[in-house]
């Protein structure tokens, strides 16, 4: 990664105490940030964030013109019915 680079961290548990002078207080769990790629390696080093590679959120509403239709069956392997395996 190149210094200048912005990699987007989801914060997975509440990070404490500071880093270049940035209080590390104001990450939330649960949240996505854009951050310098320094910053973003040391909290996912010390097990305060993942790397998130998707950029939105995708909702599970299903839209009309989705190919995951309400009414289709669930995968089921041939021959089980879905509750035999």
């Amino acid at each position: 990664m190149q210094k200048n680079d912005v990699v987007n961290v989801r914060i997975s548990r509440q990070p404490s105490g500071t880093v270049d002078g940035i209080s590390l207080r104001l990450y939330h769990p649960g949240r996505c940030y854009d951050l310098p790629a320094s910053l973003a390696q040391y909290l996912v080093a010390e097990g305060f964030g993942i790397f998130e590679m998707r950029r939105q959120v995708r909702s599970k509403r299903i839209r009309a013109n989705d190919r995951r239709k309400a009414h289709d069956p669930p995968f089921t392997p041939e021959g089980l019915s879905p509750f035999e395996f």
